[in-house]
């Protein structure tokens, strides 16, 4: 849902502030309007909807294989991992640095 020229560190008020970039934009056109037409919705009919846009799947039919997954679901399945072995050692990450991602922490409802 990110804009094209967002600077990071980017909060979730900073959206819509341009076109989403092109790599994601059909995703992030589906998130924005699914948001945008939950707002209308309240609008126009007083309905109390209120609309979750998660950034990853996560659950029976998440991606959890560490050599596959997106980061998220990645770094969960190798702390899970490190739980089921009953391994207490910091969980090591390493990349290339690129590419770069951004994980914005979700507010509880």
């Amino acid at each position: 849902m990110f804009p094209q020229n967002a600077q990071f560190p980017i909060n979730a008020s900073l959206i819509y502030d341009g076109p989403p970039h092109p790599a994601s934009e059909s995703y992030a056109c589906a998130k924005r309007s699914l948001a945008q037409l939950t707002q209308w919705f309240r609008k126009q009919h007083g309905c109390d909807f209120i609309s979750i846009l998660p950034g990853n799947f996560f659950g029976a039919y998440g991606d959890f294989n560490p050599n596959t997954a997106p980061l998220v679901n990645s770094l969960i399945a190798k702390m899970e991992s490190q739980r089921e072995r009953n391994l207490s050692a910091s969980l090591t990450m390493m990349s290339t640095g690129t590419p770069l991602r951004q994980v914005i922490p979700g507010r509880p409802i």
